[in-house]
């Protein structure tokens, strides 16, 4: 039931509801339990959500040893979509099986799309990423991190620029 607080004796049931509703210093904890998290996560500019796949510093300066990481299957979309300056740390990221076709973004420079709806994580012309500490299963891309922003026109290289002479 996503109208609990989120305190540990009143647990919020979705990792997109804890990061909706992170404060402070927006920091999420999630903990691993025998059932996955089935969920697209949007992680909010300035959230930081840490599995317990890695040790986690508490609020009272307490190190908790990493244990057990949450398992996050996605859905139709890249399974966690990150935002400006966020952390995500910790989990076992999956996929859909079923994710095809429905999360395209170019590539830079034209280079073609690339299909997210299986990615693990998705960044796109986001800065202060920090990710670490996941693991990755059923996924055809562990991570598309791109920046099609500010991206000069492509052009195609002449002789002189490719070293080659007559």
């Amino acid at each position: 039931d996503d109208s609990n607080d989120g305190k540990n004796e009143d647990r919020l049931q979705t990792i997109q509801e804890a990061v909706d509703t992170a404060y402070g210093d927006k920091n999420v904890y999630v903990f691993g339990s025998g059932t996955p998290y089935e969920e697209n996560v949007v992680v909010a500019d300035g959230v930081s959500v840490y599995g317990s796949g890695v040790p986690i510093v508490g609020p009272d300066g307490k190190t908790y040893p990493a244990a057990t990481p949450p398992t996050v299957v996605g859905g139709e979309t890249a399974t966690f979509t990150m935002g400006d300056n966020t952390t995500l740390a910790g989990f076992n990221i999956q996929s859909s099986p079923s994710a095809e076709g429905t999360d395209l973004i170019p590539s830079p420079n034209n280079h073609g799309i690339w299909d997210a709806s299986r990615a693990g994580i998705k960044a796109v012309n986001k800065t202060g990423l920090t990710i670490y500490g996941n693991t990755f299963s059923n996924v055809s891309y562990g991570a598309i991190i791109v920046n099609n922003n500010d991206l000069p026109d492509p052009k195609e290289p002449d002789e002189e620029e490719l070293g080659w002479t007559r």
